[in-house]
């Protein structure tokens, strides 16, 4: 099952907060939650994991990636929120000096919802009608993190085999 199909038909799982999405990932297709944690990893071993759980660009192994649990303000301003999960879709390579981007999708869209129980990114509780809508077609909440850049904003990246 591709990793964007759990996050489009698990979005109903609302005891996920402050769990772990990879080991929640491995028990919804019964495999082994396999950790890799940016600080023990460089950028380019996280990319190349991506790459090697990939065909043409895109993953085949259900991965994930989740953010630090504080913000120490390193995410304004970018649409990443801290303490998240975000599907790992892929990898692209850009420009004469293959610049290597990771694909995520954040459930959400482009950033949390917010709603009457949400304040300053913090939920405690999502109401169904607060939801909106998922496509995998939609583009929105879809993002391509340079390597650099994904080591430093998440702090581990996850896949089942």
């Amino acid at each position: 099952m591709n990793s964007s199909f759990y996050d489009e038909d698990f979005v109903d799982i609302t005891e996920i907060y402050q769990g772990d999405p990879v080991k929640a990932m491995a028990q919804i297709n019964g495999r082994e939650p396999e950790y890799y944690f940016t600080d023990r990893h460089s950028a380019s071993d996280l990319v190349g994991l991506v790459r090697m759980c990939s065909v043409n660009h895109r993953t085949i192994c259900p991965m994930v990636a989740f953010t630090h649990a504080s913000d120490r303000g390193m995410y304004r301003g970018c649409n990443i929120v801290a303490n998240h999960a975000y599907s790992v879709l892929g990898w692209s390579s850009v420009g004469q000096g293959e610049k290597q981007y990771i694909i995520v999708r954040n459930p959400w869209g482009v950033t949390e919802p917010q709603g009457l129980t949400s304040y300053a990114g913090v939920l405690t509780r999502v109401e169904p009608e607060y939801w909106r809508p998922a496509s995998l077609c939609d583009p929105e909440g879809v993002m391509a993190i340079e390597v650099g850049a994904f080591k430093e904003y998440f702090a581990c990246l996850g896949v089942t085999k």
